[in-house]
């Protein structure tokens, strides 16, 4: 992890944030990610070690609640304290520099290899277990949270409303879903998530 990075919340993480339950410190860090304050700028403000605040910023980055911000060549003269005289590298080849830089836009969907045809189930799919088992392939019971709002927010909305499942807060222990066509969705959000297909005891 570079601490002279910049990073910022993305628009996920900022829908994220009333959901999470984070240790002081944590809001601390995640609160100063304003894409303006380099990493180490801000653990030497909340008087941190570098080891306290990566496993956040490791954490944050792989859920894609944060993203390092991009500077423009005046921004990074600026933070860098160099002038425009000879700021590059001596040699540095031009490929290698922009590899650190240039962002490829993601593969368009008619590329990707579609999603095998899945067979509709007649039985029922318990939420509370399905969220359970998400909960517990998680490494602990923050990045669980993260995890299940995740696999929901990959679920179409009409299908969550047509199911009347508006909130996971108010999801509890009797709530069932028989509609093959949202098991279908869930079990393939599920499995972009996990790597792997929902086991026999979410269904009752």
């Amino acid at each position: 992890m570079n601490t002279s990075s910049i990073y910022k919340v993305t628009d996920y993480g900022e829908e994220m944030k009333p959901q999470l339950q984070l240790r002081h410190f944590e809001w601390d860090i995640l609160l100063s990610l304003d894409g303006k304050a380099s990493l180490s700028h801000i653990t030497h403000r909340l008087n941190l070690k570098t080891e306290e605040v990566q496993p956040l910023i490791e954490q944050l980055l792989e859920y894609e609640m944060i993203e390092e911000q991009t500077l423009s060549y005046e921004e990074y003269l600026s933070l860098s304290g160099r002038s425009k005289r000879g700021t590059e590298p001596a040699q540095a080849p031009l490929a290698a520099s922009l590899r650190s830089t240039v962002r490829l836009p993601p593969v368009p969907a008619e590329f990707k290899d579609p999603e095998p045809a899945r067979t509709a189930v007649s039985r029922s799919l318990s939420v509370s277990a399905l969220i359970n088992f998400i909960v517990s392939k998680a490494p602990s019971p923050t990045e669980g949270q993260i995890a299940v709002y995740r696999v929901f927010l990959r679920v179409p909305p009409e299908l969550l409303k047509k199911n009347e499942i508006r909130s996971l807060s108010l999801v509890n222990d009797q709530t069932r879903v028989d509609d093959p066509e949202l098991q279908d969705s869930l079990a393939s959000a599920v499995e972009q998530m996990l790597q792997q297909p929902l086991p026999d005891s979410v269904f009752v």
